[in-house]
């Protein structure tokens, strides 16, 4: 749901503008979240930052993880950096 804020003759208040395109899905929200840190983030800061219970948190982190978009360090979860592209040239015979 989009909001925008309305100031005019009846008031400041806030009105329905529209709807979100689709709703991200809590993997896509994880990945984003990650992809947007300075630095690894704990469970329980994701937890609280993305308001979603434990359980479907854990769920979506090692869904992440074994698809290899995340990865976890001493100091909490990060996103994965994509893979350099071999630059070493092959001879074709």
């Amino acid at each position: 749901m989009l909001l925008e804020l309305v100031d005019d003759a009846r008031g400041i208040r806030l009105e329905v503008t529209g709807r979100d395109a689709r709703p991200q899905s809590l993997d896509e929200r994880v990945r984003q979240v990650l992809a947007g840190s300075p630095g690894p983030r704990s469970r329980k800061k994701l937890r609280a930052e993305l308001q979603v219970n434990n359980k479907r948190l854990g769920d979506a982190l090692d869904r992440l993880d074994q698809r290899g978009q995340i990865q976890r360090t001493p100091a909490g979860w990060v996103a994965s950096q994509p893979a350099k592209p071999d630059h070493r040239q092959m001879s074709l015979a």
